[in-house]
Formats: C-alpha cells, structure tokens, sequence
C-alpha cells in the first residue's frame, strides 16, 4: 500500500540526503519529486544468504539540486 501510495502521487516526496554515514546523522534538503519507474527486487539481508523484497523507483526532482551542495554530495573522497 506504501509503494502504490508513491507512485501515484498521493502525496508530495521530500527528498534528503547525505555523502556517506560518516557526517553522523544530519541530511541536506535537496528538493521535492514525483516517482516513476518502479521495480520489485531483492537485495541482500543481514543473514548469509538471505534477501530482503525492495522497490526501486526513479525520483524526478521539481528543480534541479544547487549545484555546490551536488558537487559536495558527488564528491569522491576515496582519492
């Protein structure tokens, strides 16, 4: 019921995020979307061996995300 809930656009998506774990728990606002594209699979679960049921979807932002906190968030830290 959640997933039919999103796709059909009940109600409006507020997207978050972060660059990885370590920043602790803060997130940064990065805009409202629509859903589309959804697709039922599986990824792995904590057990050996064992998967958990997801849904993937693609989120189509209103307006595109400020370009220097992009930057910040898609910034490679490996190197």
């Amino acid at each position: 019921p959640d997933v039919v809930s999103i796709l059909s656009n009940k109600f409006e998506l507020y997207v978050f995020g972060k660059r990885d774990d370590r920043e602790g728990t803060d997130l940064h606002y990065l805009g409202r979307a629509k859903s589309s594209n959804p697709e039922q699979t599986t990824m792995p679960g904590d057990e050996p061996g064992s998967a958990l049921n997801v849904v993937t979807m693609n989120l189509d932002m209103e307006s595109p995300v400020e370009s220097a906190l992009y930057d910040y968030l898609t910034l490679d830290t490996s190197i």
